[in-house]
């Protein structure tokens, strides 16, 4: 499932250099509230959920789809249009959900961070912002003004976090495709090594 979507890293790149550039709107213009950030993201969710289900519907033409991108497609675009119909109920539920899920993303961070294997002090300094931002929005410890900032702040962090992810799955992609051309050879040197055994 992954190594089907992973051609299209690219999408991630665009969705995170979006969040930049609204985070960043949010921060320079007072007027650009909450509320014109979660119209724009429902536009982004409707097309993506678009675009996933486009993508594996071309899959189906040579039998390697998988419906559960078609179950992530209809949640973009359910979730999307929800935001669309109802603002004023998307955006009290959407800050809510962006604190859970900074807080659970947080701690995944510090786990990631901490590890011999992977630390890095970028990855730990992001997961404590992250773990912070949440706990300042469940404990409502901030005002109107200060959260039209906070939440500018994460949607940059969370835009660099999925540019970076995206350039991993470049890197993957790149890997796999390097050596699907070595598997044929490979198998053909083994099958050549056994017709000279048996002759």
């Amino acid at each position: 499932m992954f190594k089907q979507f992973a051609r299209y890293w690219w999408l991630l790149t665009v969705f995170g250099a979006l969040l930049i550039g609204l985070g960043g709107m949010m921060l320079v213009n007072d007027e650009f509230g909450l509320a014109e950030l979660l119209r724009y993201l429902a536009f982004v969710l409707v097309g993506m959920g678009v675009f996933t289900a486009l993508v594996n519907v071309a899959l189906a033409k040579t039998n390697s789809s998988d419906w559960r991108w078609y179950a992530v497609a209809a949640a973009e675009l359910i979730m999307g249009i929800v935001i669309l119909m109802n603002g004023e109920w998307a955006e009290a539920k959407f800050i809510m959900m962006i604190a859970i899920w900074s807080l659970i993303m947080g701690l995944y961070l510090l786990y990631v961070g901490l590890k011999e294997s992977s630390r890095s002090v970028v990855v730990l300094l992001s997961g404590v912002v992250s773990v912070i931002f949440a706990g300042l929005i469940l404990f409502d410890s901030v005002d109107d003004s200060q959260l039209h900032l906070l939440v500018g702040l994460y949607a940059i962090l969370l835009g660099v976090y999925l540019g970076n992810g995206s350039l991993k799955i470049r890197g993957y992609n790149q890997k796999v495709q390097a050596e699907a051309p070595s598997k044929p050879a490979e198998q053909s040197d083994n099958a050549q090594v056994s017709t000279e055994k048996d002759a």
